[in-house]
């Protein structure tokens, strides 16, 4: 299996990193946890990650995270101490947690937070911000959600007392954004989604028909998001739990077969169907998003909603904003087996780098 194509389905944006913030009076202590593979894939630079290798030493990540994470308060950095370092597993995952405190001689001022580790180099990788006390605030009960940074944004204002609803809803909108942008494996299903839209089956192969495009199209993208919606609730407010290794299994495995299904009809006229079953598979791929954040249902639930927002907004403007050109690739066979060929290789590929 070309290694291109495993690297492109590893594309889709995996779990974040969390940090968890303390507000003293003259010292934050900051609880950071990052996914092993995003880790290991920012210090080796490839785009893949080997688990069968041993996990890196703490004598490399511990200077990596400390070159790369920072902290200012009125605008003087405040000096980092390690205070500890643990490798664990949640849910079979495992990740690195490093436990570090930022401490100045005077009360603190204003907090700037900059983090550029793993993001760095793997673009897809985001951290969310909890800040979980602040003693000056009285805010020491409920974990209350920052807000994001990532590879684009690496500096971050901590409010005294945690953010705004506002504030809050804006970064999950666009980190519900960024998460298509960045998912390889979800662009190309959507594509495989909208080429098949003008297609009708005949005599066992497809012919393009226009007539009752957009009800196709609507009918596609309303089952699909309906589906996912659905999903991505229960799995993100912890009603469902899905291993993450079998849920990536089986959106790899939807990416082969819709490109089958582009290449030769395998259920013509049942793609709404489809779409709403593969729906459920990617809203528990989307959950990941938000998972591991240590917040409440209720502080969970207006981040969430935002989220989806921003899922939906980008989804519909690939599906409008590319409408000509999914048209005139579904009128041409050869590059409809070409789309169809690219999501048959991709999910094989995330599914022999899952399984392998």
């Amino acid at each position: 299996m070309s290694p291109l194509w495993v690297g492109l389905a590893f594309a889709h944006p995996a779990t974040p990193s969390t940090l968890t913030l303390d507000v003293g009076r003259q010292q934050v202590a900051m609880d950071l946890r990052i996914p092993r593979d995003q880790l290991e894939m920012a210090l080796s630079g490839e785009a893949t990650w080997h688990p069968e290798l041993p996990a890196p030493s703490d004598a490399l990540v511990v200077p990596y995270v400390l070159a790369n994470l920072g902290l200012t308060s009125g605008g003087e950095p405040l000096p980092l101490q390690l205070d500890g370092l643990t490798w664990t597993e949640v849910d079979g995952e495992p990740f690195v947690e490093l436990s570090l405190t930022a401490r100045s001689g005077d009360p603190l001022g204003s907090l700037v937070l900059h983090d550029s580790a793993v993001a760095e180099r793997v673009r897809s990788h985001r951290t969310w911000v909890v800040l979980r006390g602040d003693v000056g605030a009285g805010v020491d009960v409920e974990p209350r959600m920052v807000g994001m940074v990532n590879g684009v944004r690496r500096e971050l204002a901590i409010p005294a007392g945690g953010a705004s609803r506002g504030m809050v809803a804006l970064a999950a909108f666009r980190d519900g954004i960024t998460h298509i942008a960045g998912g390889f494996d979800h662009m190309v299903f959507l594509w495989e989604l909208l080429v098949a839209v003008p297609l009708v089956a005949r005599g066992g192969r497809w012919s393009v028909s226009t007539e009752g495009v957009a009800r196709r199209l609507f009918g596609l993208l309303t089952a699909f998001t309906l589906a996912h919606s659905a999903t991505l609730v229960l799995v993100a407010l912890g009603l469902v739990h899905v291993p993450g290794t079998l849920v990536e299994s089986w959106v790899a495995l939807s990416v082969l077969v819709a490109g089958l299904h582009l290449w030769r009809p395998l259920w013509p006229g049942r793609e709404g169907l489809f779409a709403a079953a593969a729906g459920l598979v990617h809203g528990a791929a989307f959950a990941e998003g938000l998972l591991g954040s240590g917040l409440s249902a209720g502080e969970l639930a207006l981040p969430l909603v935002a989220f989806n927002g921003g899922i939906e907004v980008a989804q519909e403007a690939l599906a409008l904003g590319t409408l000509p050109l999914w048209m005139t690739v579904a009128s041409r066979p050869a590059l409809r087996r070409a789309v169809a060929g690219a999501g048959v290789l991709a999910g094989l590929g995330w599914l022999v780098s899952l399984w392998s």
